[in-house]
C-alpha cells in the first residue's frame, strides 16, 4: 500500500494530506474531537487563554510577596522553628529563601507573562 499521486493532495486509504506549499487551509481536528478552521476558533482559544495567563500571573506575584513579606516580618521566627528541625544557620536559611524566591519569579515569568505578552501580540497581528 503506498502513496498514490492526487492533483490536490496526497491519499493513503481514506486519510488525505494536503501537498507541501498547499496555499488553501484545511481544517485541522481539536483535542475534543471537533473540526476548526485556523482563523476564528484559533482567535476565540487565544483570547480565551489570555486572562488566565495574566490571572495566574498576578496570583503568582501575590504569592511571591506574601513569601518575602513573611520573611522580612518574621524570618527569625521562621528559622527557629526550621532550626530545630534541620541544622541550619541563618545565613543557609536566607540563602535558601532567597534561591526559591528567584526560582519561583522566574518561572511565573516565563510560564505566564512571557506567554500572555506572545498571545497579546498574535491577537493584535491578527487583527490589523
Amino acid at each position: 500500500m503506498g502513496f498514490k499521486l492526487d492533483r490536490m493532495a496526497y491519499s493513503l486509504g481514506k486519510k488525505v494530506v494536503p501537498p507541501l506549499g498547499a496555499d488553501h487551509c484545511y481544517p485541522t481536528k481539536t483535542w475534543g474531537g471537533s473540526y476548526m478552521d485556523n482563523s476564528s476558533n484559533a482567535n476565540e482559544m487565544l483570547e480565551a487563554i489570555e486572562p488566565v495567563l495574566i490571572r495566574c500571573f498576578v496570583i503568582g506575584v501575590f504569592v511571591l510577596l506574601f513569601w518575602f513579606s513573611t520573611l522580612w516580618l518574621a524570618g527569625d521566627l521562621a528559622h527557629s522553628i526550621h532550626s530545630k528541625i534541620v541544622l541550619i544557620s541563618q545565613q543557609q536559611f536566607n540563602a535558601i529563601h532567597y534561591a526559591g524566591m528567584l526560582m519561583f519569579k522566574m518561572a511565573i515569568f516565563v510560564l505566564f507573562l512571557l506567554p500572555y505578552i506572545a498571545i497579546r501580540l498574535v491577537i493584535r497581528k491578527r487583527g490589523n
